[in-house]
Parts: structure tokens; sequence; C-alpha cells
């Protein structure tokens, strides 16, 4: 676990992408390779024999970035597609990922002590989604457990939620240095090049990199970590706009760079998600508004990025007519079910506003009474068994039925409290991060936009953007 280095750009851009840790990402890939023989259990081994090490080094850094390591790189659904069996529902690859910052948790409070703590807001923020975590679904999955009433909770989503209060904390608790929040952007670019890779591979030669996993279909990309064109969303759009950000901001032209901002976003384009594809184009739009300063750069990519695409909805013609994917792009039935889904989950919000239903139990909440669309046809697709277990596909009602309406308050301090930060930095001209400043800031709005129309599966971003926010505060403060 040295520092051995990869460089990924050059130093006079993005002071190189380098890669510390190789020897634990390599042991990593390696320990995943194990999985097509259908065991878990060495790459189960490795990552809990490397947590606890790292936990032993008090290392908050490397615990922050093998956590965004995991996330990016552990295979959809590994365990239950190597056993064959539902212990994966229970613990799959958020709890593994997650799985550092749990063993690194007893150490992380003696460090805390040593740094001075968290500030008012930070303290606020955690407190309350805690507690609202706490009486939303800990206490009624435990009151369920022991038969004392309560409700069934989605371990899996649990998880992932605690794993987001988790790193946001674990930013909160380290000392401000911006030459580690752009490592951590770096590995964000890095690691979403390598999904972006592997779903393109998937999606051209017909066949699943996803170990002990045959999918139904290849007619739209997927990555290695979602099998869901739309889910894996996320995970292709925070890297695009990172490596975005930086590619417009460089003096010089940064060919590595610009390779894996083309890469994730053609990963992007097939997915062929409406949505997704909109956000890419509309950010990337914003972006070159506020950069426009760097007109070579500007024009040589956009020249690239035309021809580029010209040329793949050209050879991609044919293929768009024969997977079907026309009939779709072009159909407005798919809002039409979102639309009344929002419904739904509000009159259930409604009877249930400050509780909420848990992680994973308001599906069945939704739908109580209901047999099928009054509004579509008989003969429609879209009836309630089809639609009957799907996520609500808005990511505000998404969490309220979930946590309650009162996740809205950490939720939109988190949020207005990014954004405004890059707002005020540039309205004030201050511009000591404005890279970092401008990543975050677009990359927050592109997953909100995002979660209009669909949940949210990497929650944590939010967590993570609004700490390195308060990282960069805490810099300037001390810079003046």
């Amino acid at each position: 676990m040295q520092n051995n280095l990869i460089t990924f750009g050059n130093h006079n851009s993005f002071e190189s992408i380098k890669l510390p840790y190789f020897r634990l990402f390599i042991g990593l890939v390696i320990a995943i390779l194990t999985l097509y023989l259908k065991t878990p259990f060495f790459l189960i081994s490795y990552i809990t024999i490397t947590s606890i090490v790292i936990a032993m080094r008090r290392d908050t850094k490397q615990v922050i970035v093998y956590f965004i390591m995991l996330s990016f790189l552990l295979p959809y659904d590994f365990v239950s597609n190597s056993l064959n069996n539902i212990i994966g529902t229970i613990f799959n690859e958020y709890f593994f990922a997650g799985f550092p910052l749990y063993v690194f948790l007893p150490f992380s409070f003696k460090y805390k002590r040593s740094r001075g703590g968290l500030d008012k807001l930070q303290r606020l923020v955690l407190i309350f989604t805690i507690t609202i975590l706490f009486f939303t679904n800990i206490l009624p999955g435990l009151s369920k457990l022991i038969g004392l009433g309560g409700y069934n909770i989605r371990l899996a989503y649990l998880f992932n939620f605690i794993n987001g209060i988790i790193i946001s904390y674990y930013f909160m608790i380290i000392k401000p240095e911006i030459s580690f929040i752009k490592k951590i952007l770096k590995y964000i670019i890095f690691f979403g090049f390598i999904l972006s890779i592997t779903g393109i591979i998937q999606y051209f030669l017909k066949i699943s990199i996803i170990p002990n996993f045959n999918p139904d279909s290849f007619d739209r990309l997927f990555i290695f970590i979602f099998i869901s064109p739309v889910d894996c969303l996320p995970f292709l759009l925070v890297p695009f706009v990172f490596s975005c950000v930086f590619l417009l901001k460089n003096e010089k032209f940064d060919l590595k760079l610009f390779i894996a901002f083309i890469t994730i976003w053609i990963a992007i384009l097939l997915t062929w998600s409406r949505w997704g594809v909109a956000i890419s184009f509309i950010v990337f739009l914003f972006i070159i508004l506020t950069l426009v300063k760097n007109k070579a750069n500007f024009i040589l990519i956009a020249i690239t990025i035309g021809v580029l695409i010209i040329l793949l909805l050209n050879n991609l013609n044919s293929q768009i007519s024969s997977r079907g994917q026309g009939d779709r792009l072009n159909s407005n039935s798919n809002l039409i079910v979102r639309v009344y889904l929002w419904g739904l989950g509000l009159s259930a919000i409604y009877e249930s506003p400050i509780w909420g239903y848990g992680f994973g139990d308001h599906s069945d909440e939704m739908f109580i009474g209901e047999a099928k669309f009054f509004f579509l046809d008989e003969t429609s697709k879209f009836n309630m068994t089809n639609v009957n277990h799907q996520s609500v596909h808005q990511f505000l009602i998404d969490y309220c039925l979930s946590l309650g309406v009162l996740f809205l308050i950490p939720l939109f301090i988190m949020l207005f409290s990014t954004l405004k930060y890059t707002i005020r930095s540039h309205s004030k001209k201050k511009y000591l991060f404005y890279e970092v400043e401008l990543s975050i800031f677009y990359a927050t709005l592109a997953i909100i936009i995002f979660g209009m129309q669909n949940q949210i599966g990497p929650f944590y971003f939010f967590f993570i953007f609004f700490s390195i926010v308060n990282l960069l505060s805490k810099l300037k403060l001390e810079l003046t």
C-alpha cells in the first residue's frame, strides 16, 4: 500500500492524475477477478484485511479513497451472483464498499478531537440526519426484527445511506488540503473512465463483464456496478463534469484527459437515456459559457465533439431502429407513468409525512387500493403488475417516502450550501480553487437535475460535495 503512482494527464494542467495506493488498487482488481471462479470469499477477505490494516494506520484519507475505489469498482450484486442465495440482498456491494468506513469509525473519534471537531452547520446536518434515520428506519427495523411492530427495512439501501453520513463525517475531520481534494476528483475521473470502457465493451461486443451475471439484453449501455442504464448515470455524469471542467480550464490541451472525457460522454450517449443525455449537453453548455475565455481549447473540443456525435449517430442509426430505441425515445408514455407514480408517492407522503415508510418499504404503500391506471387503455402494458415495484422516479419524493419530510431540512441545507459557495465565490471573484469549486457546483447541479426524474443511488455524492465545500471554506479562511 505504498504511494506507487500512475500518471494520467500532464503536469501543467491537472497536476497529473496520480493514483496513490496503487498496490491497493491492483490487489482489489485481482480480488475482483476471482469472482469469475464463482466465489466471493477472496474479495471479501481482501476488503476485510485491507480495511483493518488501514484503520490501524489511522489514515483517514486512505479510508476515504478506499471507499470511493470500492464504490466505483465492486461489481453489481457480486455476493448473490456468486452464491446464488439471498444473503447478497442484505450484505451487498453497498455494505462492502462501506466496510472500511465502519472499521475505522472507532478510531475516528479520538482523531476528531485532535482536529477540533466540526463547525456548527456540519454538526447540525449530521445530528439532524442521524436522528431522522434512527427514528424512521433503524428503530422500526429493529422493532420488526424482534416482533414489536415496526416495518421491514431494506438493509442494502440503509447501508448506502449510512455510508454517505460516515464519509461526510470523515471529510469534515481531516485537515483541509487542496491537494487531497484534487486527488479525490482525479480518482473519480479515472474510475469513471474505467466504468465507461467496460460499459462500451459490453455494449458493442454483447458480452457481460459483470462476474456471474448474464443480462437479458445489450440494447443499452450499462456499467460494471449497475445493470440499469439509468441508475448508472450518476457514476458517469459526475466524472464527466469533472473531466469537462478541468479540460476546458487547462491552459494547454491535455490529450489523455480529453480521451477520458470523450469516452465517458460516449458511454452516457449509449445508455440511450433521454434525460441523461440532455443533462450532459446542458451542463456542457453551461461549463463552456463559464469558461469561454479559453477559445483555443473550446474550438478544438467543440469541433471534435461535433464530428464525433455526427459519426456516432450516423453509424448507430440502424441499431436504433433494430433495437427498438426509436419508439422508446419518441414516446411520452414513460413520462406519463412517472407523473402518475409521483402522484401516488405524494399521496403516500400525505398519509405518513413525518415517519415515512422506511427504505424499500414504500412501494407497496404507494399502491394500496390501486388496481390499474385509470387513464390508460386496458390493453396498455402499463398496469400495476409492471410498475408496482418501481422507484417513484423522483429523488425528493423518494427520500420523503423513505425518511419523512423532515429530511428535506438537512438535504436542502447541504444542497444550498454547496451551490451557494461557488456562486458567492464567483461573484466576489475569489478564484483560489476555481476548478474544484466549478466541478463541485456543476456535478451537484447535474445530479439534482437527474434526480428530478429518477432515484439517486449514490446519494453519498451530495454528502461528499457538501463536505468538500466546507473544506474549501476552511482553506480560504486559513489563507486569508
